[in-house]
């Protein structure tokens, strides 16, 4: 099973390793930055998934919500590198999930009750609702313990009359005014 410890380098910066195993044993592997390292864990569990049979999938339940949000952001950081997601979305997934408070954060993913979100941002419940998704997906766990976002109410499309419309095109300021054979 792989985890994210922020450690301090020889050379007093910081930066994080990632605690991983495979089927020749344990290992870490050190990263300058919590994206990188997001992936790298994103890539070895991914990977030790594919290789786990129904049973095991089940019986691991053991993920604190820490490596949740990490394994999430380490498939959007894949996501930005092949082309499938912008910079600037990615950045707001960081930002929004990895300013969630700490105390739930070291918290069992599976068994946080949906009325410890509350107070959390929409956005931030979007995206870790997100990642619950992501997990049930992977490891066939029940359902996401993010409470339900209120569906904003849609607006009724508003369609002009004919002689509306042909009466904004003649008042809108052009050089160009399209031929009235053009018009209805």
């Amino acid at each position: 099973m792989s985890s994210i410890k922020q450690v301090k380098t020889r050379h007093d910066s910081e930066g994080f390793r990632v605690h991983y195993e495979n089927p020749a044993g344990r290992f870490h592997k050190s990263f300058k930055t919590r994206e990188a390292a997001c992936h790298f864990l994103f890539l070895s569990e991914s990977e030790r998934f594919l290789a786990m049979m129904a049973k095991e999938k089940e019986q691991c339940r053991d993920w604190h919500l820490r490596k949740l949000i990490q394994f999430y952001v380490g498939k959007k950081v894949f996501q930005c590198e092949t082309g499938h997601l912008r910079q600037s979305s990615l950045d707001t997934i960081k930002h929004a999930l990895f300013s969630i408070d700490e105390t739930l954060q070291a918290k069992m993913a599976l068994n946080i009750r949906p009325s410890e979100f509350n107070g959390l941002p929409e956005n931030t419940l979007k995206h870790l609702h997100s990642a619950y998704l992501l997990l049930k997906a992977m490891r066939n766990v029940g359902v996401s313990p993010i409470p339900k976002l209120k569906r904003k109410g849609e607006k009724p499309i508003f369609i002009p009359a004919f002689e509306n419309v042909d009466r904004m095109i003649e008042e809108a300021p052009s050089e160009k005014r399209l031929p009235s054979s053009w018009h209805r």
